[in-house]
């Protein structure tokens, strides 16, 4: 018997003592329910292949509303918020006690790290050994994490405080973690289609519960609610719908146009339901960025060939459109406000506010531009702002645009050191894009690179830095482009992605450690 295939004495420890708690601290007898599913879930994230843990993680993190995104303005309680409470909200609030203070989200990706490490450590057949990746992605991961650590300690020592700080870096944080998780957990070219399935299955649910919204909830009222659903599905729907699009792109054929036209659609009607002008946006700037980055194909040339002769007829509605409040003219008007320029765009209340708070973001961090103030402090209000503290309680610790904001947390240094894994990323997606011969490798890397982009405007325009929904998009295409670019010869064969080989790929000491160890 393989040790993987005996029951784990650990595991079921930490299964009981969940369910215990659960138990008795909440002295409910109702509870106990909750208790054996918490139970269960802490023991198949303990003993599950890490794949399959992450997937069904990845489903959940994006099918869910996170409450602390305020899902649907708060006009509407999601059918789905039982689920998302325990998940998205930390631990102390439902459970008596107060030192818990993560979320469920949080308890099961520390509960997968220690696996991992458990695993690697005793020698584990759970699941095959982790896909060789480029050990400069893994440099990157592990220069994020120590620049996020640096950060945190540098804030605190120019007193900044400590929960707000904590509340600014725990999602950032999760980012190169997951990353590194996918790394070690996926298994290349063979899980491309299973995690497009969980992407477009996702959107389809939010698609979903956003019709029941509007349409059933919303329009019987005669309601118009300023979104649908969550700020984070911008990035959700983009990513659906580049999966789809790129799937067509790389195999032109009915087959895929269908699926194209069809779920497509669906995602379409969710943006436009959720009303967010980001989304559209990133929509367009991703579909260049596929358009540029490939080389011509019976795809490429129909796109061009189709933007070309539609040119003429999109200045004249563009023309017609600038300045007319006509429901058919709505696509202008977002993209006329979208310029921002005070000359001739009458800004609403939202954009005014958004302009006086970059100027705010812009004004702090030149008093540090090299290494900024650190996590833990506010941002200064030159230009006063309105106070939307009724909405936003912490919105000088956590402003809206999330690329000043870290600049005035880290200056032009610690903001490298913090984005370079998603600079290497989009470095390993494009190598491996053109060297991958298969369309879904290929169609998979396009869809990193929109997904990149995608990320960074969410982070510029929307508070990107604290969406989970971001973290689950991103950090399994951000490993898979690391492992194809391997798989596909775009960069050389290097170790395996474990716990030993990513201090080692960083770390010359660890190097010689973990060589002393296997020899």
């Amino acid at each position: 018997m393989t040790r993987s295939s005996r029951p784990d004495g650990l595991a079921v420890l930490v299964a009981a003592a969940v369910a215990l708690g659960v138990l008795v601290l909440t002295a409910e007898p109702d509870a106990w329910p909750w208790g054996v599913f918490a139970s269960l879930v802490l023991w198949g994230a303990w003993r599950l292949p890490v794949r399959t843990t992450l997937l069904a993680m990845t489903f959940f993190a994006l099918a869910v509303d996170n409450p602390h995104e305020r899902p649907s303005a708060g006009w509407w309680s999601n059918p789905l918020r039982p689920l998302a409470e325990p998940f998205y909200v930390n631990l102390h609030h439902q459970l008596p006690l107060p030192f818990l203070r993560i979320s469920g989200l949080e308890l099961l990706l520390a509960v997968v790290v220690v696996a991992v490490l458990v695993r690697q450590a005793r020698g584990d057949d759970v699941e095959p050994r982790p896909l060789p990746s480029p050990a400069p992605l893994r440099q990157a991961l592990v220069i994020a994490v120590l620049a996020l650590l640096a950060l945190e300690a540098w804030g605190l020592l120019r007193d900044g405080d400590f929960k707000q700080s904590l509340f600014q870096a725990r999602v950032m944080l999760a980012l190169p973690v997951v990353t590194w998780l996918f790394l070690y957990g996926l298994r290349g070219a063979a899980d491309i289609a299973p995690l497009f399935r969980v992407v477009i299955l996702a959107a389809l649910v939010k698609v979903a519960t956003s019709a029941w919204f509007i349409f059933m909830i919303c329009r019987p009222q005669g309601l118009t609610p300023p979104y649908a659903t969550t700020h984070s599905d911008t990035v959700l729907y983009v990513v659906a719908l580049m999966i789809l699009v790129a799937r067509w792109w790389e195999r032109p054929a009915w087959r895929t146009l269908l699926e194209a036209g069809a779920l497509g659609g669906a995602v379409c009607l969710g943006m436009a339901l959720n009303d967010r002008r980001l989304a559209w946006a990133s929509l367009l700037m991703a579909l260049a960025a596929l358009v540029l980055v490939s080389p011509w194909n019976r795809a490429r040339r129909f796109v061009v060939r189709a933007t070309l002769a539609s040119l003429p007829a999109l200045l004249v509605y563009a023309a017609a459109g600038w300045s007319s409040t006509a429901t058919i003219f709505k696509p202008v008007r977002d993209l006329r406000s979208l310029t921002g320029t005070s000359v001739d765009v009458d800004k609403d209340a939202s954009t005014q506010f958004r302009d006086d708070e970059n100027f705010n973001l812009v004004a702090t961090w030149q008093e540090a531009p090299l290494v900024g103030a650190g996590f833990g402090h506010e941002f200064v209000e030159y230009v006063p702002l309105p106070d939307i503290s009724r909405f936003m309680p912490t919105y000088h610790y956590q402003p809206h645009n999330g690329v000043l904001w870290l600049w005035t947390v880290g200056g032009l240094v610690g903001f490298s050191l913090l984005w370079l894994f998603l600079v290497a990323g989009v470095y390993f997606a494009a190598r491996a894009y053109h060297r991958a011969v298969a369309p879904r490798e290929r169609a998979a890397m396009l869809v990193a690179l929109g997904a990149v982009l995608t990320y960074a405007n969410q982070v510029y325009g929307d508070m990107g830095t604290q969406s989970y929904t971001c973290v689950f998009l991103v950090a399994p295409l951000l490993a898979l482009a690391g492992q194809l670019a391997v798989a596909t010869g775009a960069w050389r064969a290097e170790p395996a992605a474990d716990s030993g080989a990513l201090l080692a790929s960083y770390l010359p000491a660890a190097r010689a450690h973990t060589d002393w160890r296997r020899g």
